[in-house]
């Protein structure tokens, strides 16, 4: 993985683009990756995903549902698409 500094560049020389990265398709989840690149492009929610504040909101004790791993794990993703890298 490459370095999250804008003053890298990709295999050409030219400088690399926040958000700017795109998501490998493992089998028919174009769909979702589409949802998935269109959601991190969503001012507020990029915001709030890149600050982390999702991680003091999340409801990690309920009784169902995922405990706060799905929230957690689109941090992740938003975190890396925004991270100036070539592939995530």
């Amino acid at each position: 993985q490459a370095s999250s500094s804008s003053s890298h560049t990709n295999s050409d020389g030219a400088p690399l683009m926040r958000g700017a990265t795109g998501l490998q398709n493992l089998g028919n989840t174009c769909f979702l990756n589409a949802t998935i690149q269109c959601m991190s492009h969503t001012p507020l929610m990029k915001e709030y995903f890149l600050s982390t504040q999702y991680m003091k909101d999340v409801n990690d004790r309920g009784g169902s549902g995922c405990k706060g791993r799905l929230a957690e794990e689109f941090g992740h993703v938003i975190t890396d698409l925004w991270a100036g890298r070539n592939a995530s």
